[in-house]
């Protein structure tokens, strides 16, 4: 039924003081989880992160991650892609799930992480960061932007983004959160634009209007993609694409 059906169902069968994930293809030092619970228990946090490592095939990359304490600004700094959303390497308590009855979306089986650690950073009234690696993250397709999203991995996008979006005005969240999330809305139209042909295509590039202001200041979308992203928001997407055949092409020839 789904990674996100999967997740819920183990948060419901779940009966420890925290929660974490643990995605199939990863791993983890041995001693992550001890680490992780002793630092949450003495600063009483309701989430505890760390770093991670990327593996590739024929390299490791270390992604340091500086969380702040404070939920609403680790908010802000994953929409800003300064944050990963993974699961893996956050141990997070029970009763936040509980208490604000929070779940992965049924049927959202791509970007679900994406809609649930935002929710329960908006409630975490205490974040701890342990400054080490302990995760290990399998990303042995580095060529790859979006990993080749098929049609419903780009609907379970739209769908997280329409969540988040109802969640923040639900929340009437501050002005510095809903600029922050125009980014993850570029995010979101380059993935989508990637991923579709023809009316499809522009259909969808005709989302997420607003996000177009931050386009030259989000400084975690390299400027090549800012570029054809531009030329996307002026309707001439055959620009767009010959941005992506591009980019393809020098990804292979480099491999």
């Amino acid at each position: 039924m789904g990674s996100a059906t999967a997740r819920n169902s183990g948060l419901k069968q779940a009966n420890g003081e925290y929660i974490i994930h643990c995605d199939s293809d990863d791993w983890v030092n041995i001693d992550m989880y001890e680490k992780l619970y002793k630092l949450a228990k003495r600063t009483d946090s309701d989430i505890c992160c760390c770093d991670f490592f990327e593996e590739f095939a024929h390299k490791q990359i270390y992604r340091r991650q500086n969380f702040p304490n404070i939920g609403k600004e680790c908010i802000k700094k994953s929409f800003q892609g300064e944050l990963h959303c993974g699961m893996w390497n956050k141990l997070v308590k029970k009763n936040l799930y509980v208490k604000y009855n929070i779940c992965f979306p049924d049927s959202v089986n791509f970007w679900e992480d994406v809609t649930t650690i935002n929710r329960l950073y908006y409630y975490a009234n205490n974040i701890s960061y342990l400054p080490e690696a302990l995760y290990h993250y399998t990303r042995y397709n580095e060529t790859s932007y979006t990993n080749h999203l098929n049609h419903s991995s780009c609907l379970n996008i739209l769908s997280a983004v329409d969540i988040l979006q109802k969640f923040l005005d639900a929340q009437n969240a501050d002005r510095d959160i809903k600029k922050a999330f125009l980014y993850l809305q570029l995010t979101a139209k380059l993935n989508l634009l990637l991923n579709s042909k023809k009316e499809q295509q522009v259909k969808w590039n005709a989302l997420y209007p607003n996000a177009r202001k931050v386009l030259f200041s989000y400084k975690r979308m390299s400027p090549y993609w800012r570029i054809a992203l531009m030329f996307a928001y002026q309707n001439r997407l055959e620009t767009f694409n010959i941005f992506a055949k591009s980019k393809s092409l020098i990804a292979k020839i480099s491999k």
